[in-house]
């Protein structure tokens, strides 16, 4: 899986990202995005209001909520379900590739 992962394309949506006035610390992208606070956030910043409830708690069970909150928002954003991520692929890191697909997506349809 490590061998998919597009450094250069996690290099242009994390400057997205960042124009957008959300920061993704840290070197490791997907770790920094596990909590799905920072992706709800990022939901936010391109339509405010879109998810209402964020959990910045670190419960697995609300950091997975998060995650399926953004999927859902993303996906009614022009994000195809085909190119969207399982919530496992973030939370347990199963697939970093497919999470960085999904977000790059995101980013192609809301530039």
């Amino acid at each position: 899986m490590a061998g998919k992962y597009d450094r250069a394309l996690e290099a242009e949506v994390r400057a997205w990202m960042g124009g957008l006035g959300v920061e993704v610390e840290g070197d490791d992208f997907v770790a920094a995005l596990r909590s799905g606070v920072t992706l709800c956030e990022l939901i936010n910043a391109i339509k405010p209001g879109t998810i209402r409830k964020v959990n910045k708690r670190s419960m697995p069970f609300l950091m997975m909520e998060n995650i399926s909150s953004f999927l859902g928002a993303a996906v009614t954003m022009g994000v195809l379900p085909s190119e969207a991520f399982q919530t496992v692929d973030l939370f347990e890191a199963k697939n970093p590739a497919a999470v960085l697909r999904c977000v790059a997506a995101l980013m192609r349809n809301n530039s």
